[in-house]
């Protein structure tokens, strides 16, 4: 999805505001209303949680009567009927809100004829569930007037389509960062206290900032190093292709969804995660790298940081889930394909062992299929990032 379809100047915009706001939450509001703007006035909201990093976002919103908020929060939110439909849906794909609910369905509730209907008829628009584990739930949606349905609602969920990678990759960074308060520390002892290794870059990679971890990294020169010429290089070729790929982002739009991906320590063999995105310093009320020497006003934010437990989904399964060890190793096995009586093969069990494992399996995970069970080790490869 190029984006060309919009204002290339207004979706970097939006981009900076998303990035942004994993320094600053206040900026997911900006960031909402200037989705509203460039869809052509659309209702955003934004709902979110997430347990690991003590975020609860509420429901942040732009282009709302705050009266209808306060009553979808005090009630209305408890009947909402396409809410059901969002956490089944794909992740993170957008749909329309009929693809959710159909309108016919959507007419019979309560929720429609006491909150929707009062709302000038607001009942189309689109969402996109852009996490939904056992940590985290955040949702993305607006809502359209019924009128203007034809003309704003496709708009709209190509725009989510669009930002959704932008507002994964901005959590996951916050998730990094905000161990403790941004704003509370003093920034040089705040950044050397985290597990994570943060760099800032210039766009040509010339590295201008490092912090204590970082610096232990380049040291090492396990995983990155610095070159003569004073660039970040990772050791790993793909790594450093990766990091390349993302150079100019405040210049080209096909560029700014940044990058994530594992890497390991040749040296421990211990697994981390990489985090490249956009860094434009000015954006930002709070910036923990004001002041530092030589920071470019576009930059580049990568951050390293130790794969946190449970490393791997078979231990996700086993923690969220209540699953054995056995019962989560057949649980993987299914999910990459593997018949039952290669399963069978492979643990030197019975075939009668494996399917009261697996059935046992299901139910823990309240699915009733094997397909449901393969989508929910996707949805887990995700959010745990097991690539």
């Amino acid at each position: 999805m190029s984006g060309s379809s919009f204002d290339a100047k207004e979706v970097l915009h939006a981009i900076d505001l998303i990035y942004s706001a994993s320094l600053n939450s206040e900026r997911w509001i900006d960031f909402l209303w200037h989705l509203s703007k460039i869809s052509g006035g659309v209702r955003t909201h934004l709902v979110g949680q997430d347990h690991l990093g003590h975020v609860n976002s509420g429901v942040a919103t732009a282009n709302y009567d705050q009266r209808f908020i306060d009553a979808f929060i005090e009630y209305y939110g408890t009947i909402n009927p396409w809410l059901r439909s969002f956490l089944v849906r794909e992740s993170p794909k957008a749909y329309s809100v009929e693809e959710y609910v159909p309108k016919d369905e959507l007419m019979k509730t309560e929720f429609y004829s006491d909150w929707v209907l009062p709302q000038e008829n607001h009942g189309a628009g689109g969402g996109v569930v852009l996490f939904k584990d056992k940590t985290k739930m955040y949702l993305l949606g607006g809502q359209v007037g019924y009128k203007d349905q034809e003309t704003l609602e496709p708009r709209y969920v190509e725009l989510l389509d669009l930002f959704a990678p932008h507002i994964r990759n901005s959590v996951e960074i916050a998730r990094t960062l905000h161990g403790r308060s941004l704003q509370s520390a003093i920034v040089t002892s705040y950044l050397d206290q985290l597990d994570a290794a943060v760099m800032i870059i210039s766009e040509n990679g010339a590295l201008v900032f490092a912090n204590q971890k970082a610096g232990e990294l380049l040291d090492s020169g396990a995983m990155v190093h610095r070159n003569l010429a004073d660039k970040l290089v990772f050791i790993d070729q793909k790594a450093q292709g990766i990091l390349e790929k993302c150079y100019g982002f405040s210049k080209d739009l096909e560029k700014r969804q940044g990058a994530h991906f594992s890497i390991r320590d040749p040296d421990s063999n211990s697994a981390y995660v990489c985090r490249i995105s956009s860094f434009l310093c000015p954006k930002i009320d709070f910036n923990p790298f004001e002041g530092v020497p030589g920071a470019p006003e576009s930059s580049v934010l990568v951050t390293i940081a130790p794969r946190n437990a449970p490393v791997g989904v078979k231990d996700t399964l086993q923690i969220a889930y209540g699953l054995t060890e056995s019962e989560a190793e057949i649980a993987m096995f299914v999910a990459e394909g593997a018949t039952l009586p290669e399963i069978a093969d492979r643990r030197s069990v019975s075939l009668h062992t494996v399917r009261t494992q697996l059935k046992i399996s299901l139910s823990k995970m309240d699915v009733h299929r094997q397909v449901d069970l393969v989508r929910v080790i996707e949805e887990l490869r995700i959010s745990t990032f097991s690539f």
